[in-house]
């Protein structure tokens, strides 16, 4: 908290927010000690996205559900363990000091959830697995649908490995239907 307070007061007078207009827009000028300045404009996207992006981006929109339903009954290995360092990096980032660990099911998966995002957006050093470009968004399509797998004692790991595959997908279609970044960061 100590740490939050001195960030604060060193930025109220540093920090300045308009609104530019309709889009989400961000540009940040940093002045170094020895006075160099250097500055970046985010505008639409936080992923500089190139033509190539696009064309994949265009063809995985034309996909339907059925599409990803047909995909995750035959993941190819290299996805699968991606996944499973889905799991592993996401689960890191959860911290038992947040959580209450009641009986309640539903509780146990919003607080796995939470605890995941509160460690990211306070900053801690730990990565988080990005889906459609966004960390919180990769916390959110994946740590319900894990902390559901751990409440339920479950040891089907390919049924949890499908469940996942099919929420990035998903998820990865819902960000290229819509915008791409937000205040949210998705």
């Amino acid at each position: 908290i100590e740490y939050s307070k001195e960030l604060e007061d060193y930025i109220k007078d540093r920090l300045k927010i308009d609104v530019v207009d309709r889009d989400i827009y961000c540009k940040v000028v940093i002045k170094t000690k020895n006075g160099e300045t250097k500055s970046t404009v985010i505008k639409g996207s936080h992923l500089n996205a190139k033509e190539e992006d696009e064309e994949l981006k265009n063809a995985f929109k034309s996909l339907s559900l059925s599409d990803f339903l047909e995909y995750i009954e035959d993941i190819p290995k290299e996805i699968e363990d991606i996944i499973l360092e889905t799991i592993k990096t996401n689960k890191e980032l959860v911290k038992s000091e947040y959580l209450k660990l009641g009986d309640d099911e539903l509780l146990y998966i919003v607080e796995k959830t939470a605890s995941a995002c509160y460690e990211r957006m306070k900053g801690t050093n730990k990565p988080a697995m990005a889906i459609a470009g966004s960390g919180n968004m990769g916390i959110m399509a994946t740590m319900p649908i894990i902390a559901y797998h751990e409440a339920n004692n479950s040891k089907d790991i390919k049924k949890l490995i499908k469940s996942l595959t099919l929420s990035a997908l998903v998820t990865t279609y819902a960000t290229y239907h819509s915008s791409y970044i937000s205040s949210m960061c998705g």
